[in-house]
Parts: structure tokens; C-alpha cells; sequence
């Protein structure tokens, strides 16, 4: 059975950070031209953390998957009947943030619209659903022999990660984008994450040293970074490798993951304070987009510092905007019934 380990609760928190610096610097990026000092900065943050979501599927299936006695039941009605009243309550919440209570009661099928559709955010949240209800399915996967879980992620390779990257560079290549449609494979998408996790962490990965594997993923994201700047056209909403599924996205989130699996953590004070921490992270991926928005947006002149001092105010702004979260978290698993629930 695969425990939890203390150097992924660690990656949890990380991952959670970079989702809220992600958020946080692209919230104004598509206010200025490529050629600003502001987008340059904003673009380099994005490319630094563009593997937060992919992380966050790795690290779940790495340790959902890994485990030797699974009860489906049981996890059913322990993780998914939760994370359902979970996403249910946060979408209400964001329902009643985007609108105001009189909307709601004269306007009911707009408020049902906003419920459904949720904050942009929640996506994750309901991928995991939908991943956690074909766990029996993904965990047949893991059974096979090794060779077919190498080919599995092969595949997954070609026909999400290739075929995404391809599309994002060559956008105007019709004949690329039929001749991937043409060999379509479902099955993939998230799921490949899921079993990729899975996947490194049941191979020794001990030889790969550290002060080796952190200066590739910088070099990873430098390239990110430039790619982005010279393919990225003024105006437009798409970012090439902006994408969960894209070459580079792919590889920062293989190299972290092993990067986090190799750490030791031994000072016993810190190992204690980490899982504290980490058990907060899915309220705060919850609520971080409502004080984000409040804090940038709803408050007068709010934005202003994150758009003039980016540099500085983004990892600010998303530390002080984590430590906010927390404590709200913190709060909030007082409460005997929310605790088990919303948080």
C-alpha cells in the first residue's frame, strides 16, 4: 500500500501555489501587448507554473492507484459523495458571488446557467469527479504488465500531449487538425496524468539527482516562456502552451513530480507542520478565486499595484492571498459539519 508521504504533502502545497500564482498572473496579461515589460513578466510566471493542475492529477493517482486493497464502496462513499457536495456547494457560492439575491429569484434559469457552468476554476473539481467514477476502470490499467502501461502512456504522448502542441503552434494547419481527429483515441485527457503519477512513482527514480533534473525544468520553462512570446499574437485569448496537455507542460510536470519524490524531508518539526498544511489546500483552491477577485477586483483601484509592480505584487499577492485561504480553511474545519464537506 502506497502511504502518504510527507514530500508530496509538500508538492500538494506547492502545486496549490503555483495554481494560485497561475490565476493570479494571468488575470491581467491580456491587458497589454507582448512587447510590454508587464506581459513579459506575467508570461514568465504563467510558463513557471503551468504544470500546478497536472500535478495535482498525478500526485492523486499516484496514491489512489497505489493502493493494494481498494474497496470502491468505501471510497465512494468516503471520497466521491463528497467531493460532489463539495463542488455543489462552491458552485452555489460563486452563483450567489456573480449574482445578486434579486437576479437569483426573478432570473432562476440564469442563476441555474451560472450554477452549471461554475466558476472557471471548479473545472478540476469536476474532472476529479469523473475520474474518481472510473477509478475500478484506470486501476485494470495498472494491473497489466509493465509494457502496457509504457504503451498506454505512449499513446497518451501522441494523441493528447503531441497532438495539443501541434495544434496550439500550428493553428491555421487544417489538414494537422484532421488528421488527429481522424485517429481520435478516447480515454486519455486527464487520465493520463492520473496513471502517469501512478507510474513514477513505482519506478526507481534515485539516479535521477536533483541538481540535475531542477536546471532542465528551468530550461523548460525558459523555452515555454520564449516559444509563447515569439508565436503569440496581440489580442488573441489562446497562449500557445498555455495548455495542461502541452510538450512543455508535460515535462515540467514529470521533472517536479521525481524532483519532490527524491526530496528527504528529515527535520521531524517540519514534517509534522507539512501534512497540517497540505490538508488545507482544497479549501483554499476553492476559495482563492473569490478573495483574488476581491482583493483585485471588487476593491477600488484593487489591481492597480498588479499591474504596475507585477514582479513583485504577483508571488505577493499569491502568498498573501494562500495565507488568507488558510485561515478561513482553518476556521471553517471547526465547524463539525462543513469541516467533513466544504473543505
Amino acid at each position: 500500500m502506497t502511504e502518504r508521504k510527507t514530500n508530496f504533502d509538500l508538492l500538494r502545497i506547492i502545486a496549490c501555489l503555483m495554481v494560485i500564482l497561475l490565476h493570479t498572473a494571468a488575470l491581467k496579461i491580456y491587458y497589454y501587448s507582448h512587447l510590454e515589460v508587464e506581459w513579459k513578466i506575467m508570461n514568465i510566471y504563467d510558463s513557471l507554473v503551468r504544470s500546478a493542475v497536472p500535478i495535482f492529477f498525478m500526485i492523486s493517482g499516484a496514491f489512489i492507484l497505489g493502493k493494494q486493497n481498494f474497496d470502491f464502496k468505501k471510497f465512494f462513499k468516503k471520497n466521491i459523495l463528497k467531493i460532489i457536495i463539495f463542488y455543489i456547494f462552491w458552485s452555489l457560492f460563486y452563483m450567489v458571488d456573480t449574482l445578486d439575491i434579486y437576479t437569483i429569484i426573478h432570473s432562476p434559469l440564469k442563476a441555474i446557467n451560472i450554477f452549471i457552468d461554475s466558476k472557471y476554476h471548479l473545472w478540476f473539481i469536476r474532472t476529479l469527479i469523473g475520474i474518481y467514477l472510473i477509478i475500478p476502470f484506470i486501476k485494470s490499467i495498472t494491473k497489466l504488465d509493465d509494457k502496457y502501461i509504457k504503451y498506454y502512456l505512449l499513446l497518451f504522448l501522441i494523441f493528447t500531449v503531441f497532438k495539443r502542441t501541434l495544434i496550439d503552434l500550428f493553428p491555421s494547419k487544417f489538414i494537422l487538425n484532421r488528421l488527429f481527429d481522424l485517429f481520435d483515441i478516447p480515454f486519455f485527457s486527464y487520465v493520463g496524468y492520473y496513471i502517469l503519477g501512478y507510474y513514477i512513482m513505482n519506478k526507481d527514480t534515485s539516479k535521477l539527482k536533483i541538481r540535475y533534473i531542477a536546471p532542465l525544468f528551468l530550461i523548460t520553462v525558459i523555452i515555454s516562456s520564449t516559444i509563447t512570446y515569439f508565436t503569440y499574437k496581440d489580442g488573441s485569448l489562446t497562449y500557445p502552451l498555455y495548455n495542461n496537455f502541452s510538450i512543455t507542460t508535460f515535462i515540467e510536470s514529470i521533472l517536479l513530480f521525481i524532483i519532490f519524490k527524491n526530496i528527504k524531508i528529515k527535520n521531524k518539526k517540519i514534517n509534522k507542520i507539512i501534512p497540517k498544511i497540505a490538508s488545507l489546500t482544497l479549501g483554499v483552491y476553492a476559495m482563492h478565486i473569490f478573495i483574488l477577485e476581491l482583493l483585485t477586483i471588487k476593491i477600488p483601484k484593487g489591481g492597480y499595484l498588479l499591474t504596475h509592480y507585477s514582479l513583485f505584487m504577483i508571488p505577493l499577492l499569491t502568498f498573501t492571498i494562500f495565507i488568507i485561504c488558510s485561515i478561513i480553511t482553518l476556521i471553517i474545519k471547526k465547524i463539525p459539519i462543513l469541516k467533513k464537506y466544504i473543505v
